[in-house]
């Protein structure tokens, strides 16, 4: 079963913020697959948000459930038409994403995947990410996971090496890339949002957090839960 839980956030005022979760009646829900997702949205609620921003909203749209190709393209056709209905807004930028940690996948049949200490990550799939990579080595074309220099040196992985999550089937490491903490990163993550682009600490000498890049169509077929905005 796939259940679904989501919640809407303007960040412009708190008036819209109340208007907003109930434009959208929360809780709303997908369950069981992803034709069947209840919501509603007040034609008032709408005309007031407008009045009260007639410039435009910037909203965040946060579902949380099982990641499945159906299902995730469901609820973004869902969402797009309650978010058509406010207006104003433009074309949804969606990122899939959960935290978890790499495994040595199985050798045979009798034996279970070895978890990969210190692996650790979060697991990011959004439209341009692995484009705006800067690879140190890889190929774009294999449809697997990219992970950081970093997380490369520290857990001896690289471009080839087959790793699985939660013993699911076993996938690629496409390749490496420079840590995006470093130097002149690609223009497009200064305009992704700050829980996917990792940031250095100098209290822990390393990055808050790694992340793990992929492509959405093999993100969504890991068959784990996690969330969509």
């Amino acid at each position: 079963m796939v259940w679904w839980r989501w919640a809407v956030r303007p960040w412009r005022s708190v008036g819209l913020i109340s208007a907003l979760i109930g434009s959208f009646a929360l809780p709303a829900f997908m369950a069981a697959s992803a034709d069947v997702f209840l919501v509603a949205a007040s034609d008032s609620i709408t005309r007031q948000i407008l009045d009260e921003n007639p410039t435009g909203l910037d909203v965040t749209v946060t579902a949380t459930g099982q990641l499945d190709g159906p299902a995730v393209a469901g609820l973004d056709t869902a969402m797009r038409a309650e978010l058509d209905r406010v207006g104003r807004l433009g074309d949804p930028e969606r990122t899939s994403y959960a935290d978890l940690s790499l495994q040595e996948p199985a050798t045979d049949d009798t034996s279970p995947p070895r978890d990969i200490i210190g692996s650790g990550a979060r697991f990011v799939a959004r439209d341009g990410a692995i484009d705006a990579l800067n690879v140190v080595d890889g190929d774009r074309s294999v449809e697997g996971a990219w992970i950081s220099e970093r997380l490369s040196d520290k857990l001896d992985l690289g471009a080839g090496s087959l790793v699985s999550v939660e013993g699911g089937d076993p996938f690629p490491i496409a390749g490496v890339f420079a840590n995006l903490w470093e130097g002149e990163p690609d223009p497009y993550w200064a305009n992704v949002p700050a829980p996917f682009v990792p940031r250095f600490s100098s209290v822990l000498r390393g990055p808050l957090f790694e992340i793990v890049v992929m492509p959405e169509s093999l993100f969504l077929n890991l068959d784990v839960d996690g969330i969509v905005r």
